[in-house]
Parts: C-alpha cells; structure tokens; sequence
C-alpha cells in the first residue's frame, strides 16, 4: 500500500515513433510528467515501442492507493469481501468495519 503505486495513464504515452529524448520531451511539456513519475512513463512508452504498439482499447488507469480508503484497499487488494463482517483480523491487528454513515470525522477513532 506504501509507498502509493501511481498508475500509468496509457493515453498520455507519446506517438511510438518518436525517439526516447522527444517522447521525454512531450511527457514533461504536453502532460507536465517529470521526476520518478517521467521515468514510470518512458518505461512504460519503451515496453510499447518494442512491442509495436498500443492496446486498441486502451484502460481507464488504476486508482491510486492514494486516493482509496482502507475498506477500498482491502477489497481490491487484498480481495477480501467485508459484506457483513462488523470486524477484521489483519495480521494480529484487529479493525472495524463500520458503514460510512456511523465515522464521526472529528473523533479520532471510529464508533
């Protein structure tokens, strides 16, 4: 879960007929893709260019972890289904599962 994974938004790849210094190029101007982030997408752009091309339905991008809650994480992760469960075992820490509607976001705990 840490550090988030940041997906690749594969519609932001440059042409694959550009060189590897022009595809840099446009990522950091078209998308303002840089650091870490610009090296994720020229490897993810090379991986492509070798293999030809682009999927024809190209993805929508994973979420981040980032941006999901624990419940999320554990669902699409972890594959584990917390419908009906009011409390989960994860590795000797015990969690509650309570419905949105009962988290009282000025406690620093959940009810």
């Amino acid at each position: 879960v840490y550090p988030p994974v940041v997906a690749v938004d594969l519609a932001k790849l440059p042409d694959l007929t550009l060189t590897k210094p022009k595809a840099m190029m446009h990522l950091q101007r078209h998308h303002g893709i840089s650091g870490s982030l610009l090296m994720t997408y020229l490897t993810e752009w090379d991986k492509y260019k070798k293999l030809g091309n682009l999927p024809a339905d190209l993805p929508p991008p994973e979420k981040s972890t980032a941006d999901m809650s624990i419940k999320e994480i554990l669902y699409t992760k972890a594959k584990l289904d917390l419908a009906g469960r009011s409390r989960v075992l994860l590795d000797g820490l015990s969690c509650s599962v309570a419905p949105t509607s009962f988290v009282n976001n000025n406690d620093s705990h959940v009810m």
